[in-house]
């Protein structure tokens, strides 16, 4: 298998992983936002990203791989560094959750999850966080932080993905704040429109496989921000809202096919994605 650059996959600045990325949009937004606007860095930009509207783009999430990569499974690793080398292959702007989805189950050595069943697996989830008053949107009320974080754990349904975005404390206070902030503004101008939103936070990230995750992992969240005027009946009162998206899928080998690859290209395959690790 030919070689990986990482930075090329994922950007310059994005590579160092999801978690760091998260930890800058709860801390220090400024120096986040000159990584994703810096397409020298970003290889994955998307869209341009401002201190209250965030698209992270792809971004990845190595957990414990370089550690485990020794004692995993020459296939799960196979698969990992074949997804990588498909996403790299594909044109930065056709690097969304469902496209790379698309690529991912159309390669023969990769499928997707299923249950015990053999139903195939695709989690997908949307709900929204009604508030009455702008007001509720503050990151001081610190019922706000505890409403919000049960609210994207009940949503996610998937701890790993909680745990790789850093949905702690301090980033559900940015969230619920930036929500705040952009209904106020809805409100002030609101004339003009029945329905508004905006995108507060959208991050694309592919999870690596290691000893407590083994599978690679496609996983998409977005936070969108609304302020709805329509008449509804009984609930006029409940015009804004934080609405929630998540998509998730993970994948595995195809074992039919991983019985017929040598280990010789298996081999390969897990030396390729070491390389791409001690080269980050």
């Amino acid at each position: 298998m030919v070689g990986i650059d990482a930075k090329k996959v994922f950007g310059k600045g994005v590579v160092k992983g999801v978690e760091s990325l998260m930890s800058d949009y709860a801390s220090n937004p400024t120096k986040l936002l000159v990584v994703l606007n810096d397409s020298s860095q970003n290889s994955a930009l998307r869209m341009k990203s401002t201190e209250n509207g965030v698209d992270i783009g792809l971004a990845p999430c190595f957990g414990a791989l370089a550690t485990d990569i020794g004692n995993l499974d020459e296939r799960i690793v196979g698969v990992a560094a074949m997804a990588t080398k498909e996403i790299e292959r594909m044109e930065h702007t056709n690097r969304t959750f469902e496209k790379i989805r698309s690529t991912l189950l159309q390669n023969q050595s990769i499928e997707g999850w299923t249950d015990r069943h053999g139903v195939p697996e695709h989690y997908y989830a949307t709900d929204a966080l009604f508030k009455s008053s702008t007001s509720d949107f503050k990151s001081d009320r610190s019922q706000n932080s505890s409403i919000v974080s049960t609210f994207i754990n009940k949503l996610i349904n998937d701890p790993d993905v909680v745990n790789s975005l850093q949905f702690d404390n301090k980033t559900l206070a940015k969230i619920v704040s930036e929500t705040g902030a952009t209904v106020r503004d809805f409100e002030v101008n609101f004339s003009a429109s029945e329905y508004e939103e905006k995108t507060i936070l959208e991050v694309l990230v592919l999870r690596y496989p290691d000893l407590n995750h083994q599978y690679l992992k496609l996983y998409r969240v977005k936070f969108t921000a609304i302020r709805d005027n329509r008449t509804r009946l009984f609930y006029e009162e409940k015009r804004n809202c934080l609405r929630g998206e998540v998509d998730i899928q993970k994948f595995r080998p195809r074992d039919s096919i991983w019985d017929m690859i040598s280990s010789e290209i298996r081999h390969r395959a897990v030396g390729t994605l070491m390389t791409m690790l001690d080269d980050l």
